[in-house]
């Protein structure tokens, strides 16, 4: 089963004493669950969520993340991409994604593909 470790930022965006909240060792559909119980728009069920959320959420197509899921053929109405979206397709960063274990037991860690995709742009702009 895949596993991630996320952060959800939520509780900081809703109030000024809110804390973010770490989501770990869990399956991308219940980290989705959890994420959306924060939110005051839920949808009327977590696929009904999930697919606003990705329709709102557009990955770019160089992104790292995006890259990843691609490469590993998941779905694009997988949970993952609702991960994905919430965290490098919107422009308020609403969770970061600091690790995904992958079935075969290897290890993505797309907030520090993020950054480096980041620090790689030219300084220029």
């Amino acid at each position: 089963m895949i596993k991630v470790e996320v952060v959800n930022h939520v509780p900081i965006w809703k109030t000024p004493s809110g804390d973010p909240k770490l989501i770990e060792n869990v399956g991308p559909k219940e980290a989705c669950q959890i994420i959306r119980d924060t939110f005051s728009n839920r949808g009327d069920s977590l696929k009904e969520w999930s697919d606003i959320i990705r329709s709102h959420g557009i990955l770019p197509l160089d992104d790292p993340y995006r890259i990843i899921l691609e490469q590993r053929n998941i779905p694009e109405d997988d949970y993952l991409w609702t991960l994905g979206s919430l965290a490098f397709g919107s422009s308020r960063e609403w969770i970061s994604i600091y690790k995904i274990e992958w079935e075969d037991g290897t290890k993505s860690t797309p907030e520090e593909d993020h950054k480096r995709q980041l620090l790689a742009l030219p300084k220029s702009i």
